[in-house]
């Protein structure tokens, strides 16, 4: 039995039992308890380095510029840090020769002639076969496809498939204004893709992307999809992808990556390709393509991610793309980030999954990437700074982390500074930069090593600690490098504990922990006594319980809050104790749980504060917030007004509330006798007796524009139906009906031409 089953074991025989003492399987003639020195044999080469099975369940690092013969030259380095995977840049054809050129060359008139950006210009979509490819041939990545495998590594592609390159050489400015996306495409790729520009096969007319994500800035939701799908991304010529010979072309080179050895792939750019569920601009690409790879190769894994920056346009869910793929979470990234830089003063090192968009299963978490990186945004990070986003991403239960190999470890203040430092190193190089470091390695192995073992997360005395399956964890300490603690253990067994890192001894007694991180800031810490260890009956987390039905469970020792929020997409929890600085995580706190959205069109929130903290504050993370408040019990809340400071103050109402019990063993799939969740009263009635709206506010934003009158349209032609509060509010001229004089009323309302409608007035309904 190996490491990985042996926790699960445990930790099912601790639930079901409910006692302190557990019982062990034997391994061969003897009972063996230490965490620690089995993780020390699970990571022997003999025994593939603990590595994880799949891409999925392991760890990546992206080998940024990286030839294939240099990742062969590092595989067996790669095996030993605990990376599973390899992330390869884009492997096809390219509109100019890379080899012997520079990450970043100097500029010519203001543009760079060549640099690690042309990996990301196409000239076709098949293994390259050119020799001024710095990367290698085809040849050469099945080569390295099939070494890494012999150590049990995987590999996969940066694929680049919904764009190609453009025309110029960047010698000077470039200066092409056609609107014929013909013009703009390189001349190379006729050579390798004669058929896509016979065919034309890019969106007409070229148009430049101005990144029209925000519906309340006044662009519709068609405005939206037609931005991000069908134009051009950094202007570069955008293919069509509803075109079936663009799809069939795409799916030939998922093919020819897989037979030669790839095992999935980061897809760039992922939200610029249209899904099958888009309103105005639908197309089956990913079903013929990604899917029918699936299908037809079932004995490969074909994993697949794709690059999210930010969202994915208002209107525009993740679950279009979480449904094929996981997904970059940039947004928790940057919460993860600035918890680090700020010392613990800010952000948020632990982000709760599931949100209202990632599960811990679909999300894509990394430490930088290579565009913040050489754009400036995470230049200035040391390696003690990235290494430590790495153990807060890395460390975490069933979370797929993506380490960024960084050519150089220098900083830089900004862009420039970096294209400076990499003017002297040459596409194509493996340096052996943080990645190599003894803390990378030690996470790695601790998340490989723990498998899918459940996790129990908080953060106090600015240091975060990720417990793992009651027998390990790891430690960050946001607030510097070398630290002694005494903090609040919540599922650890009583007992000793070796940090993989130094050495260091922790102690875990009477629900503390106690020991010395070192210079790294980072301690991963494992059980290693030889006796049966001692394990709680672990707290249940009550983050982990279900809430879209609109129930809501009042546990033991917390105090339930459920807040309903009207334009809020996510919203934080700050608690503290009155009078000190002990808080339960930095600011903005915790991430409340969404749980649905109500029949007034607002979204309620669900978070957990241990009794202890008696005073809270709510925010959405971009600087709305309520004003202090004060636990009493537990509670629902809803906007009521903002105060001159511009903090809402709040109205209350009764959520349907149930008493929480304990499920007293698993959920067993084989016996249906067993509930998978405890029992739960019915769902809930109407949160609230009292209706608010503003007349003429048809879109729910709280304000009248032009999109208010647009929102009827759409309603009045079938198109997109408004329901509940919103119907009531788009009617506006008072004679109970639905009509296009509603919007005529609302345009001279904008218009400032009095109509003697009450347009812009709030009406409050109270119901009996």
């Amino acid at each position: 039995m190996n490491a990985k089953k042996l926790i699960s074991l445990l930790l099912a025989v601790t639930i079901a039992v409910s006692c302190f003492t557990v019982s062990f399987m034997t391994v061969g003639a003897q009972t063996d308890y230490n965490e620690y020195e089995k993780m020390q044999e699970a990571i022997k080469p003999e025994n593939n380095y603990g590595l994880a099975k799949t891409v999925n369940e392991g760890k990546i690092i992206q080998a940024w510029n990286w030839s294939y013969a240099n990742i062969i030259k590092n595989l067996e380095k790669l095996a030993e840090q605990g990376f599973t995977t390899i992330q390869v840049s884009p492997p096809n054809e390219l509109k100019m020769p890379t080899k012997g050129v520079k990450v970043c060359e100097p500029a010519i008139d203001g543009i760079a002639p060549n640099g690690w950006w042309m990996f990301y210009q196409p000239a076709g979509f098949q293994l390259n076969e050119s020799e001024d490819n710095a990367l290698g041939t085809k040849a050469e990545f099945v080569k390295m496809c099939e070494e890494a495998h012999k150590l049990g590594l995987k590999v996969i592609v940066d694929a680049v498939i919904n764009h190609m390159g453009t025309d110029d050489d960047h010698i000077g400015k470039y200066t092409n204004t056609s609107t014929d996306p013909m013009d703009h495409v390189n001349p190379r790729a006729a050579q390798f893709e004669p058929e896509l520009l016979a065919a034309k096969a890019f969106h007409s007319p070229w148009v430049d992307m101005t990144y029209k994500e925000n519906y309340w800035d006044g662009w519709s939701d068609y405005d939206i999809e037609e931005d991000l799908t069908q134009h051009c991304t950094s202007g570069l010529p955008d293919l069509d992808t509803s075109l079936q010979l663009v799809q069939d072309t795409i799916y030939e080179y998922f093919v020819e990556l897989v037979e030669a050895g790839a095992d999935g792939f980061r897809f760039d750019a992922a939200k610029h390709i249209e899904t099958s569920h888009d309103t105005y601009f639908a197309s089956d690409f990913w079903e013929d393509t990604l899917l029918k790879l699936r299908a037809n190769y079932p004995d490969k894994e074909c994993y697949a991610y794709g690059e999210i920056l930010n969202k994915c346009g208002d209107g525009r869910p993740f679950s279009e793309y979480t449904e094929l793929m996981d997904v970059t979470d940039s947004s928790s990234y940057w919460g993860i980030k600035d918890a680090v830089v700020n010392m613990g003063n800010g952000g948020s090192p632990t982000p709760y999954y599931p949100s209202t968009n990632f599960t811990k299963e679909n999300v894509i978490q990394w430490n930088e990437s290579h565009d913040t990186y050489i754009d400036g945004g995470t230049s200035s990070l040391t390696i003690q700074q990235r290494n430590k986003i790495w153990a807060l991403t890395a460390a975490r239960q069933t979370i797929t982390g993506v380490y960024f190999a960084r050519p150089d470890d220098r900083t830089g203040a900004n862009r420039a500074a970096i294209e400076a430092i990499c003017a002297n190193i040459t596409l194509g190089d493996a340096a052996l930069t943080s990645w190599t470091l003894p803390e990378v390695k030690a996470v790695n192995q601790f998340d490989n090593y723990f498998g899918d073992a459940a996790e129990y997360n908080s953060t106090q005395d600015k240091v975060t600690l990720i417990e793992r399956g009651g027998l390990g964890a790891t430690l960050v300490n946001l607030g510097g490098t070398t630290k002694t603690v005494n903090i609040k253990a919540n599922t650890l067994a009583n007992g000793t504990y070796k940090d993989s890192i130094t050495g260091n001894e922790f102690t875990v007694a009477n629900g503390k922990l106690s020991g010395s991180i070192g210079t790294t800031g980072i301690a991963c810490i494992y059980y290693a006594e030889d006796t049966a260890p001692e394990v709680p009956d672990p707290t249940d987390d009550p983050w982990q319980i279900d809430v879209s039905s609109g129930n809501y469970p009042i546990i033991d020792g917390y105090n339930t809050v459920v807040y309903s929020a009207k334009g809020w997409t996510s919203a934080y929890i700050y608690a503290w104790v009155k009078g000190t600085d002990d808080y339960i995580v930095a600011w903005p706190g915790q991430e409340m749980k969404f749980a649905l959205t109500n029949d007034y069109g607002e979204s309620q929130f669900v978070g957990y504060i241990p009794v202890e903290y008696d005073c809270y504050i709510i925010n959405d993370g971009n600087g709305d917030q309520t004003v202090d408040l004060e636990v009493t019990e537990s509670l629902g809340m809803y906007m009521a007004s903002k105060n001159s400071l511009g903090k809402w103050t709040i109205g209350t109402w009764d959520p349907n509330f149930y008493n929480y019990e304990k499920p007293t063993k698993p959920s067993d799939p084989d016996d249906p006798t067993t509930p998978d969740n405890p029992t739960q009263p019915p769902a809930p009635s109407n949160p609230y007796n009292k209706i608010e709206y503003i007349v003429g506010d048809a879109d729910g934003t709280g304000d009248i524009t032009i999109m208010d009158a647009t929102t009827i349209q759409f309603h009045l032609a079938n198109s997109r139906l408004i329901e509940g509060v919103k119907l009531m509010a788009a009617e506006t001229d008072g004679d109970g009906n639905l009509t296009i004089m509603d919007v005529t009323c609302i345009q001279m309302f904008l218009a400032s031409i009095d109509k003697g409608t009450n347009i812009g007035e709030k009406v409050t309904i109270v119901e009996p």
